[in-house]
């Protein structure tokens, strides 16, 4: 059985950081920040450049990625400007698929 992560009780989070995401996340792993919040709006948020400073962690053997943690904000609103369609009609809306929603925003 898969075992939860222990999380440390400060969260970076990286709102507004644009283009330094990479480098900021990278610099606060290299200082013992393991958990992350991030978010689906490109206006606030660059999923990718926060998978690309963990990943650059990881080649450097600074972290294994299981001490890592990452919290994603989910609006609404951004899922509407992403490639998944969600139905304006109350009675249908389903659940987001928080995986395609991913594999979109944060390239392996």
């Amino acid at each position: 059985m898969a075992q939860i992560p222990r999380v440390s009780g400060f969260i970076y989070n990286t709102a507004g950081w644009k283009e330094d995401t990479a480098d900021l996340v990278y610099q606060a792993l290299e200082v013992g920040f393991r958990n992350f919040e991030t978010g689906n709006h490109p206006g606030n948020y660059r999923e990718d450049l926060v998978g690309k400073g963990i990943r650059k962690a990881i080649s450097k053997n600074i972290i294994d990625q299981s001490e890592i943690f990452v919290s994603l904000l989910c609006l609404f609103s951004s899922f509407q400007q992403s490639p998944i369609q969600l139905s304006s009609d109350p009675n249908q809306v389903q659940p987001p698929d928080i995986a395609q929603h991913f594999r979109h925003r944060i390239p392996s």
